[in-house]
């Protein structure tokens, strides 16, 4: 037989004002989220400096050298190839050769059209101690550049130097060269045709 006891007190109808206390863990609160203020930057690295010449209004007709941004290797130097067009410059052109081992000049410079009535540079390095080079300007219509419809010429300039080594007016022909450099032949004369 099973033991019975009776409650110790009988249950209650109503319930109490306030609750019993009963072990309670409180509960977590939400994660919180921590954001920054603003996005981290990427890694930037500096521009580049801007190109010191300035574009020509139109694109010139034939491909130039581009002027050295530093000194020449070795011994060579830059040479400078100054011209300035009297106002039917659009019809002359020059080359710049340069002779190889076989004694044939080979073009190293062009220019297929002076500007009108105005001064161009173009440079290219040189070793005039072991070269000969030979500068061929043309004129189309056979007057050269100088005097009749405008006052231009062309130099030849050895950066460093003031003097240039060649100065012409050309100013008649239809074609003027001149040799220069470690020639076997005389280099002192132009040439006129």
């Amino acid at each position: 037989t099973a033991p019975v006891t009776s409650p110790t007190e009988s249950p209650i109808k109503t319930p109490t004002k306030s609750p019993t206390t009963v072990p309670v863990t409180s509960p977590t609160e939400p994660p919180i989220k921590i954001l920054t203020k603003s996005p981290t930057t990427a890694p930037v690295t500096s521009p580049t400096k801007r190109p010191v010449n300035r574009p020509t209004r139109r694109p010139n007709a034939s491909p130039v050298s581009q002027p050295p941004t530093q000194e020449c290797p070795g011994k060579q130097k830059i040479l400078s190839i100054v011209t300035k067009g009297d106002r039917k410059a659009l019809k002359v052109s020059y080359k710049l050769k340069r002779r190889n081992a076989n004694g044939n000049f080979k073009t190293i410079l062009e220019r297929k059209k002076l500007k009108k009535s105005k001064k161009a540079t173009d440079t290219v390095c040189v070793d005039l101690s072991i070269h000969c080079y030979r500068f061929v300007i043309k004129d189309q219509q056979g007057d050269g550049i100088c005097c009749e419809k405008g006052k231009g010429y062309w130099k030849l300039m050895i950066k460093g130097n003031k003097k240039s080594i060649i100065y012409s007016k050309f100013k008649e022909g239809k074609k003027e060269e001149k040799k220069f450099g470690r020639c076997k032949e005389k280099t002192n004369q132009i040439f006129n045709e």
